[in-house]
């Protein structure tokens, strides 16, 4: 799919509050999402897990395969049933993936990383440097992984406030 489309549908569905299934580069599986923010840098998104907001994803914009927006039907019921009209924005700065990392760092919120290999970590942003972040995962057994360095180049979605980080994080070693 080429850029302009992608960013007419990333559009649509901000401007709609609509759900839409998304694609991104570092992930066999796709996302429904409803578009918070977005600018030619960053994409801010509410996750629609069937019918229910969990969390919010974060990504950048050049990490898009695809983006349609979903049908008319599903985006009536999410209308009709007030998920889609309610959902809370999140006070993150999006300028670019830096100031995305500060205002979670900021935040003292622990997050899912998915790493543009496909890689996986759940834990915490210990710091924000200029190029990079340190940042300390836990494992399945919810025990403290030694920290490691990951460029912002490297980040290729960042979960926030879904039930499954925000639940697990509870019980953390």
């Amino acid at each position: 799919m080429k850029k302009k489309e992608i960013i007419k549908q990333l559009d649509k569905s901000a401007e709609g509050c609509l759900s839409g299934n998304c694609y991104l580069d570092c992930d066999n599986d796709y996302y429904n999402l409803i578009i918070l923010k977005r600018n030619n840098n960053i994409v801010l998104a509410a996750h629609d897990d069937d019918f229910a907001i969990d969390g919010y994803l974060i990504f950048s914009l050049d990490k898009v395969k695809s983006f349609s927006v979903k049908t008319d039907i599903y985006n009536r019921i999410m209308m009709q049933e007030m998920i889609s009209t309610d959902i809370f924005v999140p006070d993150i700065d999006c300028e670019d993936m830096h100031s995305v990392c500060e205002s979670i760092f900021m935040k003292d919120k622990f997050i899912s990383l998915y790493r543009s290999d496909g890689s996986f970590y759940i834990g915490k942003l210990l710091r924000v440097k200029k190029h990079s972040i340190i940042f300390r995962g836990y494992d399945a057994d919810g025990v403290w992984l030694e920290p490691v360095k990951i460029s912002f180049d490297d980040i290729g979605v960042i979960r926030y406030g879904d039930r499954y980080t925000e639940i697990f994080s509870k019980y953390v070693l």
